[in-house]
């Protein structure tokens, strides 16, 4: 048996003590009233101190509470002779649990009289030393909370009469520590009840007021109680376990659909509407609480009468009654509001989870000091890191000060302006850059102060490489633009020169030095412009199927004799390669062109490879440089062991006319060529280069259709003179006009001109005798050749057509593609060139 049993069983006979009377009952009911108004921990402890020493009859009070953290009681009330100054403790104590009496019932959790100090080697000797002293624990949830301290000068002064009352008040203490934060939902009714126990304090007088009064008090109780946002209750249980409610306010209508008055005349109408599932913890905690005499509280559902599902959270003091019945004295408060603002609350942080771990772009959630408090899972990924790595640290500790302070001053800025900001951001170390687009803006409490940055980052590395590539590609279709219609008019030029050359030659003799040195320079000038041509993708192109590494091995002579004995040259060819679609010639011109190239990039020799290889290209291999559509391609690469090439000579690599030679040494039209070429032919050509390490072209070609043979080009005869045949030559430029006239009619045809579409189509409904039209592909008008052809063709069906351009535009093609069994002479051409296909045409 414990000490403290010992104590109090033990106690010396003396006069019967009082029971709690009525009067008695009405100070502890007042002191329980005003409880629940107390809205703080610190007025609860001096309320409590006053109360017990200014009504309860104790001559001092002494309230501790247990600091948890370091395991001591901590003096935070006094009241009585020990402390005259009132609320102003000097000193306060701090006793270590398990240290004194007031120490031991901390660490036992129960209650102690002491009924002569000088016999207990526990007691403390005070300034104002006792010779008596009652402790009793404030309880909370089963565990000490603190304790209520009372001493006297007296030996033997307390009994069970002082316990009984000292109990009862730790009790409600103890209630009233747990539901504090509840209570501020009763605050007004609370301070309500003050004022009338302020106005009842007053109002009694005189003993014979008294009965008057204590009914006055219970009136203003029950209104208080009726207008309190929760139900005020008193239920009880007999010695036999029949439970009753002796009073219930009359709120209980309107939270649970009740009648108050049926819930009094039948307990069981309320206790039976606790939710089936929660029923054995509620039935527990009322069994505790009997049992223990403890504080009871609870929160759990009920079924109201309506069938709705109700959040109540409840608390009451109980004390045995002289019947062994027990009393609870409570509220019961509906938090069903509560529960749905909580349950809000974890939606909306498993929102933020769901958003935070899966959100494609990076989000960071700082306070004013730039502190982390949240970020994206793919921010802690991207350093390797786990979210919690972040939490309370800064910018400054992941990234490098400069890239760091960036990111930083934007924060300042947004928290000292309060505006929305955007950046962009180069993070370039650890030898990668990488391009950041960041949104900050400002992250605001329920006062509208600024307490934090909220950070959305996207990484735009590839849109900006994608923006890049854009407006290279851009530059080269407006450099296209200009040099194919330069090279157009060009031509033009060069045919009336050629065509007048070869007609004066003809007058003045085929020796003469002077016609050929003209011919000769109009050749040259006509390379030029097929070159222009082939960059702005205007060439006169006639792809076929062709084996590309059948094509590419046959070069290698070739490459000996242009690249010279210092070049190592070696071709390889995977086993299966597919059959292209390409111009032989141009494929051929392309190869010799980089292979020239790579030598004069390997000044002391080297070693040039030559590679095709079947490719099938997706979306993947499209997001880099490559602007085809995904497929099977024929890959054709050129590398050389060169010098390489730096980024910003990499980056103009296939401008037409930049070059790094000296003047006279190239004219800067080989790569262009190539990359205009690759273009027109469905394909594309990307370039790698590194100073030191040498280059790498690589082209793709269109793989041929599944089945298909390689055509083979017939040889045509050469064309015999005209036979007196009719031909109808439809030109706008009149000097280009003038010469086909005079060669056809050099040649012996018969010439008819016009100079636009509506004139040829005029004249073909007036000469029936037409036998071939020769016609521009381009014309003035808004009526193209191959639309006037088709024209023609309605009118005179079978009617040959012979077309001739500058250049075959790739977009005129798309459009309108040349009519079936038509063909093309280019400009600028021979006189023999022109009566090859004017009789081929003719013959077809």
């Amino acid at each position: 048996m414990s000490e403290e049993t010992t104590a109090l069983r033990d106690l010396p006979e003396r006069r019967p003590e009082p029971e709690l009377g009525r009067p008695l009952f009405k100070t502890i009911n007042d002191f329980a009233l005003r409880l629940l108004a107390i809205p703080t921990e610190g007025e609860l402890v001096w309320y409590v101190a006053r109360e017990v020493v200014g009504r309860l009859g104790f001559d001092d009070c002494v309230v501790y509470l247990l600091d948890r953290r370091r395991n001591l009681l901590r003096q935070v009330a006094a009241i009585g002779v020990k402390n005259p100054r009132g609320e102003q403790i000097v000193n306060a104590l701090e006793i270590p649990v398990g240290k004194g009496i007031t120490g031991h019932v901390a660490e036992t959790g129960r209650p102690l009289i002491v009924e002569d100090l000088r016999d207990d080697g526990r007691y403390i000797p005070d300034v104002e030393p006792a010779l008596s002293e009652i402790c009793v624990p404030l309880i909370i949830d089963e565990e000490v909370a603190g304790v209520i301290d009372c001493e006297d000068p007296r030996p033997g002064h307390f009994g069970r009469h002082h316990l009984e009352i000292l109990t009862t008040i730790a009790a409600m203490t103890s209630a009233k520590l747990k539901i504090i934060e509840e209570a501020r939902r009763v605050e007004e009714g609370a301070e309500k009840l003050r004022r009338l126990n302020d106005q009842l304090r007053e109002e009694i007088t005189e003993r014979e007021r008294a009965e008057t009064a204590l009914r006055a008090s219970e009136e203003r109780f029950r209104d208080m109680a009726s207008n309190v946002p929760g139900v005020v209750y008193q239920f009880r249980l007999d010695a036999d376990g029949r439970p009753s409610f002796p009073y219930v306010s009359p709120t209980l209508l309107e939270i649970t659909g009740l009648r108050p008055e049926a819930v009094m005349a039948d307990a069981k109408l309320w206790l039976d509407t606790v939710h089936p599932d929660d029923r054995a913890e509620f039935e527990a905690s009322i069994d505790r609480s009997a049992r223990t005499l403890s504080p009871w509280t609870w929160e759990g559902r009920m079924v109201r009468a309506s069938g709705g599902i109700l959040w109540i959270r409840g608390a009451s003091v109980p004390r045995r009654l002289q019947d062994g019945s027990i009393l609870w004295n409570g509220l019961v408060l509906d938090v069903s509001g509560h529960k749905r603002a909580e349950a809000a609350v974890r939606t909306r942080d498993a929102w933020l989870r769901a958003i935070l771990e899966n959100a494609p772009i990076q989000i960071v959630l700082k306070d004013t000091q730039g502190r982390i408090m949240a970020l994206s899972e793919n921010v802690a990924d991207s350093f390797g890191l786990t979210m919690d790595d972040f939490i309370g640290r800064t910018t400054a500790d992941f990234l490098p000060d400069d890239v760091a302070e960036r990111y930083m001053a934007a924060d300042r800025e947004v928290v000292e302006t309060g505006r929305t900001i955007q950046q962009e951001i180069l993070e370039d170390w650890e030898g990668v850059a990488r391009h950041y687009l960041s949104a900050k803006f400002p992250l605001r409490d329920d006062g509208g102060r600024i307490a934090g940055v909220c950070s959305l980052t996207s990484d735009i590395t590839e849109v900006k490489q994608a923006e890049e590539r854009l407006h290279q590609a851009q530059k080269m279709e407006a450099v296209g633009q200009l040099t194919g219609g330069v090279a157009h008019d060009f031509n033009n030029l060069l045919a009336v020169i050629v065509g007048n050359a070869e007609l004066l030659g003809q007058r003045l003799g085929a020796d003469d030095r002077q016609v050929g040195a003209v011919l000769r320079a109009a050749d040259g000038g006509a390379e030029l412009t097929q070159r222009l041509l082939a960059f702005s993708r205007r060439q006169p192109l006639r792809p076929r199927e062709l084996d590309l590494a059948g094509l590419v091995g046959g070069l290698h002579d070739l490459l000996h004799r242009a690249l010279g004995e210092t070049i190592d040259i070696k071709v390889v060819t995977g086993p299966g390669i597919w059959n292209a679609v390409a111009d032989p010639g141009q494929v051929e011109n392309a190869v010799l062109n980089l292979a020239i190239n790579a030598r004069d990039g390997m000044p002391e020799g080297g070693r040039l490879v030559i590679e095709t290889a079947n490719v099938t290209l997706d979306e993947s291999d499209l997001a880099g440089h490559l602007e085809v559509a995904p497929g099977d391609y024929v890959s054709l690469s050129v590398l050389d062991t060169g010098t390489g090439m730096p980024p910003e000579v990499l980056e103009r690599a296939f401008e037409p006319f930049f070059t790094t030679k000296d003047v006279g040494e190239g004219s800067g039209l080989g790569l262009s060529m190539v990359y205009g070429f690759a273009k027109q032919s469905g394909g594309d050509v990307v370039i790698s280069s590194e100073p030191g390490k040498g280059t790498r072209v690589a082209l793709f070609l269109p793989r041929a259709g599944e089945g298909a043979r390689p055509s083979i080009p017939k040889d045509r005869p050469r064309a015999p003179r005209g036979q007196g045949e009719a031909v109808l030559v439809i030109e706008d430029d009149p000097d280009v006009r003038t010469l086909a006239k005079a060669m056809l009619e050099g040649l012996g045809y018969r010439v008819l001109t016009a100079a636009d579409a509506p004139a040829g189509l005029k004249r073909l409904e007036q000469q029936s005798e037409v036998d071939l039209l020769l016609c521009d592909i381009v014309l003035p008008g808004g009526m193209s050749g191959p639309d006037l052809a088709k024209r023609a063709r309605v009118m005179k069906p079978g009617l040959p057509v012979l077309f001739m351009s500058g250049y075959a535009q790739t977009s005129l093609r798309q459009k309108t593609p040349l009519p079936e069994g038509c063909d093309l002479l280019d400009k600028p051409f021979r006189r023999h060139d022109l009566a090859q296909r004017v009789r081929a045409a003719l013959d077809r």
